[in-house]
């Protein structure tokens, strides 16, 4: 944890639909797609050519994980949400499919709805007092599989819309286990199974 983070005036300040939108309205379509790779390459080594399985996209921003698997022809079946407004519309614009408004808490789905749930780029951007609620809410609307991008260790002084979180605390506090783990840089990239 970034020495004090949760300390900062700004942090505390943090709204995370006002700073998305705002985001979303000064930046547009932003961010490398090939990033997500490793979520592309462990999808088919789990799901094979399974276009029948339920895929949620949680912080989905513009469409950045449908993209992904689009410019590696796979065809997927994939609902979307984000907090943001913005990046809803341009998600619709450039995938013509909106998503859904998320409100950041409490995700809009029945429990066990999902084969995989993506949450990349998303947990580094939750506050320390809505964790657990983000964390429980993933785990519960996962049947299978669930994937995480995120910073791991230490990045030293962070943005005030960064939070490092104890992951390996929320992994083994649930009902879930590590399949595969790539590390790169201050990175990480976890596909998690549900322990039966």
């Amino acid at each position: 944890m970034a020495k004090n983070h949760e300390n900062r005036e700004d942090a505390a300040a943090y709204n995370p639909v006002n700073y998305w939108n705002a985001r979303a309205e000064a930046k547009g379509i932003e961010w490398d797609s090939s990033k997500l790779d490793n979520l592309v390459n462990w999808y088919l080594s789990y799901f094979g050519t399974n276009h029948a399985a339920a895929v949620l996209d949680i912080g989905c921003a513009w469409g950045r994980a449908l993209r992904r698997f689009k410019q590696r022809n796979i065809a997927i079946n994939m609902t979307m949400c984000d907090i943001s407004e913005v990046y809803l519309e341009l998600c619709r614009k450039e995938h013509g499919v909106k998503p859904d408004l998320w409100d950041g808490e409490t995700l809009p789905y029945d429990d066990k709805s999902f084969d995989l749930v993506i949450s990349n780029s998303l947990l580094l951007h939750v506050p320390f007092g809505m964790i657990q609620r983000v964390w429980d809410e993933q785990v519960r609307v996962s049947r299978r599989f669930i994937f995480i991008g995120s910073s791991y260790k230490s990045i030293g002084e962070l943005d005030f819309h960064c939070f490092q979180h104890d992951y390996e605390a929320l992994i083994k506090g649930s009902t879930l286990e590590i399949l595969e783990e790539f590390f790169y840089s201050v990175k990480v990239n976890w596909w998690l199974g549900k322990v039966p």
